[in-house]
C-alpha cells in the first residue's frame, strides 16, 4: 500500500543504479485486452536496458540485473488488474510496484536515487479524508473515503439493523410509496394522508435514530466530513436525529442503489 511511510522509506535507497518508471494504465477495454500497456512498459525497460549499458562489463550482466523488470512484464494477472496509473521502482535492493489511482504522465529515470515527488499528489493525506453514509429505507452503508478509494465499515453492525426490525412489521402497509425514473439518480414522490404520513415519518426517524447510534460509534472522535446521500427527504430526516458535529451542508441527492459503487465514489 501506498502512503507518505513507503515513500519516505524508499527516499532512503542509495544505489549507484535506481530505477523509477511512471506510466498511465487502463482498468478495462481493448487496452487490456490487446496488453498494450504490458507492451508499452516492456519497450521501456528496452530503452532502460540500452541506457544503463555502460554501467556494467558486458550485456549479459546487464539483462540479469533487468530479469525481475522482465518478469513483471510477463505477469499477466498484475496487468489485468490496474488502476490508472503505475509506479515501479527498481535497484538490486529489490522491486516496487504501486497501482496508481490517477492517470500520471510517463517518464523513466535512472539515477542514484528513486525519483519521488510525482506520488505527492496522489497520496491522499488526512485532510482529504471523508465518510459516505447512503441512505435508503433498508439499505443504508457507511463508507470511509478519501479522493482516490472508499470501502464500507461498519458493515456487518448496519446489515443488522433493519426497518421491520426497529418499528414494526405492519409498516409496509402504510402510506409510502416511491415512483422513480428507470436509470440514474432518481427522484420520489411521497404519499400518505394525514396520521398515515406522520406515522411513516416517525418510524423512519426511529430507524435513523437507531442507524446514527451505530454511525456514531465509529464517528464520535473523528473531525471529518460526513456526506449524506439520499432521496431528498430522507437525507432530511436523517439530518433531524443526526448526532455527528461534521455533516457536509450538501448532500448527494438521488437513490444510491442506482449507482454502483465506483460511480458512487
Amino acid at each position: 500500500m501506498l502512503n507518505i511511510e513507503k515513500i519516505l522509506t524508499l527516499a532512503e535507497t542509495n544505489n549507484p543504479t535506481c530505477i523509477s518508471i511512471y506510466m498511465s494504465t487502463s482498468k478495462k477495454g481493448m487496452n487490456v485486452l490487446n496488453s498494450e500497456d504490458q507492451l508499452e512498459f516492456k519497450a521501456t525497460i528496452r530503452q532502460i536496458e540500452k541506457e544503463i549499458g555502460s554501467r556494467f562489463k558486458t550485456k549479459r550482466e546487464v539483462h540479469d540485473f533487468l530479469v525481475p523488470l522482465y518478469e513483471l512484464v510477463m505477469d499477466k494477472e498484475f496487468w489485468r488488474n490496474q488502476q490508472q496509473g503505475l509506479a515501479v521502482f527498481y535497484s538490486n535492493q529489490g522491486l516496487h510496484r504501486f497501482r496508481l489511482p490517477l492517470a500520471i504522465a510517463k517518464r523513466h529515470v535512472v539515477s542514484n536515487q528513486f525519483i519521488l515527488w510525482p506520488l505527492i499528489e496522489v497520496v491522499p493525506t488526512q485532510e482529504q479524508s471523508f465518510y459516505l453514509l447512503t441512505l435508503g429505507l433498508d439499505d443504508v452503508h457507511l463508507y470511509a473515503a478519501n479522493p482516490f478509494k472508499m470501502k464500507k465499515v461498519l458493515k456487518n453492525k448496519l446489515n443488522q439493523l433493519s426497518l421491520e426490525d426497529t418499528v414494526g412489521s405492519d409498516f409496509e402497509e402504510k402510506q409510502l410509496q416511491f415512483h422513480s425514473q428507470k436509470s440514474g439518480f432518481t427522484t420520489a414522490i411521497y404519499h400518505g394522508r394525514g396520521e398515515g404520513k406522520d406515522d411513516v415519518k416517525s418510524e423512519i426517524l426511529k430507524y435513523y435514530r437507531s442507524v446514527n447510534d451505530v454511525v456514531m460509534t465509529k464517528l464520535k472522535d473523528k473531525k471529518v466530513p460526513l456526506l449524506l446521500s439520499g432521496l431528498d427527504h430522507l437525507v432530511g430526516l436523517y439530518k433531524r436525529v443526526n448526532k455527528y458535529s461534521y455533516v457536509h451542508e450538501k448532500h448527494l441527492t438521488g437513490n444510491p442503489e442506482d449507482c454502483n459503487e465506483e460511480a458512487l465514489h
